[in-house]
């Protein structure tokens, strides 16, 4: 093997390190059991652990799937020519009001990831008071829509 080329693994080995323990220091932050990380991952317990260890073995989608599910996409470049505006990786609750309903149990001021605000939109459609929602919360809770690829909660602006 070149030296060359032997640099290079030696290189992606420390990046899927560095990758691995920033991963790691993300879920353990939001205080995220490493379980319910992977079962929101759509991966097994065991392949988040050689994740959060630097395994170069890993796939990009588990690991792309482990970084949306601890709201760490935001951290990626934006894509190209991208038609919508950027959403940032977290979102305070009191910025929208129904979603500050559907998040009591947080505090004033608290910051959620995007894929949380989806999951309280998603559970807890029920609860909205669709007549009330301002062009504000309308136009989040379609980009939120796009981010996540689904058309759960069937607002019409």
């Amino acid at each position: 093997m070149s030296k060359n080329i032997a640099h290079t693994f030696e290189q992606s080995a420390a990046a899927a390190q560095r990758l691995g323990a920033f991963i790691a220091n993300r879920r353990k932050a939001l205080k995220v059991p490493a379980t319910q990380t992977a079962l929101a991952a759509g991966i097994s317990r065991v392949t988040l652990h050689r994740l959060e260890q630097g395994s170069t073995s890993i796939t990009l989608g588990a690991c792309l799937n482990t970084m949306a599910a601890l709201g760490l996409l935001g951290a990626l470049p934006p894509q190209e020519n991208s038609h919508s505006p950027m959403l940032p990786s977290r979102v305070c609750v009191t910025q929208y009001p129904e979603l500050q309903k559907l998040a009591w149990q947080h505090h004033d001021n608290a910051e959620i990831s995007l894929q949380a605000a989806f999951k309280l939109y998603q559970n807890n459609w029920r609860h909205v008071q669709v007549a009330t929602l301002g062009e504000a919360e309308i136009q989040f809770i379609t980009l939120l829509e796009q981010a996540f690829e689904e058309a759960l909660l069937h607002v019409q602006p």
